[in-house]
């Protein structure tokens, strides 16, 4: 989308949402979707990576073709290797093995550990603190010092109300706090997001 120049970011917010709101309902696909399937973003490229480079005995081409950015290509000679052991690869893999964060009282998987990650899920570019969680629980660190503010084997969340702030050139977005709360000792730790599901 082209803006006019010298738009300030809210006029360019303010003319991104017009263009969503018309986008919602200007054809018969709603939202402009003929389909939808949703591939993944970084997190999920490393996870596949972190799986792949496992098994890299097995899968050779695949294991060497990881991309660092948004760019790249191999070579068609290579693409037929890496096509085949994908191939292979999908039909052995029928369910993962690893470290996950999981919310006990519905039984489902959260967050899977993501190693070239060390495992950080959140990065609180206002506080400077780093959520995320590896074979000792769910952790907050201080991304700088690396302090540590909160440690979790087993913890609640509680949902706090939501927040506005300004960023520093003056645009308002809103913060979605919560409060983890560990059930052994009742340590708690605010941070500024909410977890997918209430306990881990």
């Amino acid at each position: 989308m082209y803006y006019p120049k010298g738009a300030t970011n809210a006029v360019e917010n303010h003319l991104w949402g017009m263009l969503w709101k018309w986008s919602e309902n200007c054809c018969l696909h709603p939202n402009l979707y003929f389909c939808n399937e949703r591939v993944g973003n970084w997190s999920t490229v490393r996870q596949l990576q972190q799986t792949v480079l496992e098994k890299a005995d097995r899968f050779p081409h695949l294991a060497a073709i990881w991309p660092s950015g948004n760019d790249g290509q191999i070579d068609s000679k290579l693409a037929k290797l890496v096509l085949k052991e994908l191939e292979i690869f999908c039909g052995q893999v029928s369910e993962q093995s690893g470290l996950f964060l999981a919310d006990v009282n519905k039984g489902v998987d959260t967050y899977s550990y993501i190693e070239s990650y060390d495992g950080v899920f959140f990065f609180d570019g206002k506080t400077g603190m780093n959520t995320g969680f590896d074979c000792n629980g769910l952790f907050v660190i201080d991304r700088e010092t690396g302090e540590e503010y909160f440690r979790s084997m087993h913890f609640v969340q509680e949902e706090l109300p939501d927040e506005l702030s300004k960023s520093p050139d003056g645009d308002s977005y809103t913060i979605q706090p919560s409060l983890l709360t560990d059930i052994a000792t009742g340590h708690s730790c605010r941070i500024n997001m909410k977890h997918d599901n209430n306990a881990g």
